[in-house]
């Protein structure tokens, strides 16, 4: 049976969608800090959630404001190009030669290595680039760099058929921190169905011996209300989106609103994805979420075997958005001719990423499963 999916969607009647006017530059000073013991930078420590010197071992309070606990939503019939480009500290945008990616750094960050490629062809970007918009919200690192090479470690000595020379190559100490650029939709949904649902019966032969469960289908319909809330879309089309959602999910409700010195040490990819083609990929994401959702009520409410949803439609109100920045660890190793990458969830610790296989080890594992076939068949047919 042909199955349809439709979709439509309107902006407004979200609580604080509106977009406000862009706030005034803050000071610099107030953002790229030195150490007053030493006058080196101060970075962001996951663990400490505090700004560190990494030379001295000065620390410091990240400061509190008056500002909401979540980041702000906003409307989606505003395009982010309209939306604030202020930082909160001078940055500079970089282009790798090699692989094309642009990111974001602090202005005292020195941008040695590429860290989706791992090129030193690094250059900075024309002046065009430079007013990237900022984001709203951020869920800061709480896995510091050495437990996320712990975990890599482990993820990596647990691969059964990777060589052990690509183990050894594969160099977690060369992690570099990154903030994924992700966009976040709120909306409010309401879901029109029809579906059928089926009873099994059992029936058996006129001389007894057989038996045939067979299914009563019946057609059905409903509606449901669903909110939508933090649902997230990669806005990076520089990794591999399997890699990606390898180390998902998120925590979002830890999203906090954005400030600068989250950013401190760590690099920020800029969004490749815009806002609205993202939201299309949200919907398909779902799309999923929905017929899960009405063949779960077609159960619920029938008491039935089996249910299935022949076409839904969707429609989408109150739209908001957020752009917010997670955080990963990333590195990769060359093995061969081919370059191999890895992530951490700077959150969670969750590891995802490519590595190769030993063919050598392949057919050892097929060669010990057919031997052990050969004695379990030898043992249960008592020998030959």
């Amino acid at each position: 049976m042909d199955e349809t999916t439709k979709t439509t969607e309107t902006s407004g009647g979200y609580p604080d969608a509106g977009l406000e006017e862009p706030k005034e530059a803050r000071q610099v000073e107030e953002s790229n800090k030195k150490c007053p013991q030493c006058g080196a930078p101060l970075i962001f420590d996951p663990k400490s959630s505090r700004l560190k010197c990494e030379f001295c071992g000065y620390e410091e309070e990240i400061e509190e404001d008056r500002e909401p606990d979540r980041p702000e939503v906003l409307d989606y019939e505003h395009s982010e190009e309209t939306a604030s480009t202020d930082w909160g500290l001078e940055t500079r945008t970089v282009v790798c030669r090699s692989c094309g990616a642009r990111s974001v750094y602090d202005v005292n960050a020195i941008a040695q290595v590429c860290p989706y490629c791992g090129s030193t062809q690094i250059v900075e970007a024309g002046d065009a680039e430079q007013n990237v918009m900022a984001p709203g919200g951020v869920i800061p690192f709480a896995v510091a760099r050495k437990e996320a090479a712990g975990r890599f470690t482990r993820w990596i000595n647990g691969k059964l058929f990777c060589p052990s020379q690509a183990k050894q190559s594969a160099r977690p100490d060369a992690f570099q921190g990154v903030y994924l650029p992700y966009w976040s939709f709120d909306a409010d949904s309401h879901s029109v169905y029809t579906g059928r649902y089926g009873r099994e019966r059992t029936v058996h032969s006129s001389d007894g011996k057989k038996t045939q469960v067979v299914v009563d289908w019946h057609s059905t319909r409903g509606e449901f209300s669903l909110p939508v809330r933090d649902q997230i879309v990669c806005a990076s089309t520089k990794n591999s989106q399997a890699m990606i959602r390898g180390v998902e999910p998120f925590r979002m409700e830890e999203a906090v609103v954005y400030k600068p010195d989250y950013l401190a040490g760590f690099t920020a990819e800029r969004y490749t994805v815009r806002m609205k083609d993202a939201w299309t990929e949200a919907k398909d994401i779902l799309e999923s979420r929905m017929r899960s959702e009405a063949a779960g009520r077609i159960r619920s409410q029938h008491v039935c075997d089996r249910a299935e949803v022949t076409s839904i439609r969707t429609d989408y109100s109150g739209i908001g958005y957020r752009y917010i920045l997670l955080p990963v660890w990333m590195s990769s190793f060359r093995y061969g001719d081919k370059v191999y990458r890895f992530v951490v969830n700077g959150q969670t610790g969750r590891v995802s990423g490519d590595t190769p296989v030993s063919a050598l080890r392949v057919a050892a594992a097929i060669l010990i499963g057919l031997a052990v076939a050969f004695i379990l068949y030898y043992l249960i047919n008592g020998g030959f």
